[in-house]
């Protein structure tokens, strides 16, 4: 009896859990992901709403993996799985979704908008445009407060262009002086 004893000692070996590494980078991806998000959705034409269906559909894309797979190559359980696609899958595809938006982008076109003054709000500076001109959106007038060291004109040169997936993207902002 003792024999059999040790041999089933000797043959078990215990799994070694890597869910650990895996939800670690879970959080890491969490984190990219919302830096990448806050990074590119001010300079994206695009809403909260739908920002926020993107990260609902990235996750839902992740629990559509079987849970077989997630257990055999990561040694998940159900709750880890959850915990993965929540926190890594769907924000860091909604980030580098907007990212690969902002980076490919077709379509360039530049308008420019005189404007007469500016106000300030808590972090950001709103310019008063004189033209009403409806083929930009509203919020590429919503300028960051570092351009206001560049105050030296009163027309604001805007380049817009269509991203990789759709959604318009600003390229670049800038206040020129008026060429007279």
């Amino acid at each position: 009896m003792k024999e059999v004893g040790k041999i089933r000692e000797q043959s078990y070996t215990p799994k070694k859990d890597k869910s650990r590494r895996f939800i670690t980078l879970a959080i890491f991806a969490f984190f990219v992901g919302t830096f990448l998000i806050m990074g590119f959705f001010p300079i994206t034409f695009i809403s909260l709403f739908t920002t926020s269906k993107l990260i609902v559909l990235f996750t839902v894309i992740g629990f559509l993996i079987p849970l077989k797979i997630y257990s055999k190559y990561f040694h998940f359980i159900k709750y880890e799985t959850i915990i993965f696609n929540i926190l890594g899958v769907g924000p860091f595809l909604t980030g580098l979704f907007l990212c690969l938006n902002f980076l490919f982008t077709s379509n360039l076109q530049t308008a420019k908008y005189e404007f007469n003054g500016f106000k300030t709000n808590s972090n950001t500076v709103d310019l008063l445009i004189i033209e009403n001109k409806p083929e930009l959106p509203i919020e590429a007038f919503n300028c960051p407060p570092e351009i206001l060291h560049q105050m030296k004109g009163n027309i604001l040169k805007i380049t817009t262009g269509d991203g990789l997936f759709g959604f318009g993207v600003i390229k670049d902002r800038e206040i020129i002086a008026k060429d007279y």
